[in-house]
C-alpha cells in the first residue's frame, strides 16, 4: 500500500522470490534452468514490472468498496 516501497525493496533482487515460486510452485521445477531463471528474475525484478504486478493486490481495498 505504500507507494514506490516494494520497487525499491525488490529491484535487482527478485531471484529468491523466482527461485521460491518455481521450487514450490511448478510440477517439475528442475525443467527451470539457471538461464530461464535469471531471464524471469530480470523480467520481473524492475520497477515498472514490481509495479505492474503488485497492482493486483493494491486494487484490493478500493474493489471491496464496490
Amino acid at each position: 500500500m505504500l507507494d514506490g516501497l516494494l520497487e525499491k525493496l525488490l529491484e535487482g533482487r527478485f531471484r529468491p522470490i523466482v527461485d521460491w515460486l518455481i521450487d514450490y510452485q511448478a510440477t517439475t521445477p528442475e525443467t527451470f534452468s539457471e538461464e530461464v531463471r535469471e531471464h524471469y528474475a530480470a523480467a520481473y525484478g524492475t520497477p515498472d514490472a514490481i509495479r505492474g504486478g503488485n497492482g493486483y493486490y493494491k486494487a484490493f481495498p478500493q474493489a471491496s468498496r464496490t
